[in-house]
């Protein structure tokens, strides 16, 4: 099993009367990002809606190794 040797958390917020379709990609296409980097998904999103706001979060890590 590998280790774990950093942590992040890669997050959004979406605005419900103010995004358009196309903008609903962009926590995928940051998480992309990231694994292009190295990093890897860890466990499952998290979502948290306040109003008409979706925060929406992906823990990130890095393995050694």
């Amino acid at each position: 099993m590998a280790k774990i040797s950093d942590y992040m958390v890669v997050w959004t917020v979406y605005r419900a009367e103010r995004e358009e379709n196309a903008e609903y990609d962009r926590l995928a296409t940051m998480v992309r990002q990231r694994i292009a980097e190295g990093w890897q998904p860890h466990g499952s999103m998290s979502m948290l809606v306040k109003g008409d706001q979706l925060l929406v979060a992906q823990p990130m890590v890095r393995e050694e190794g």
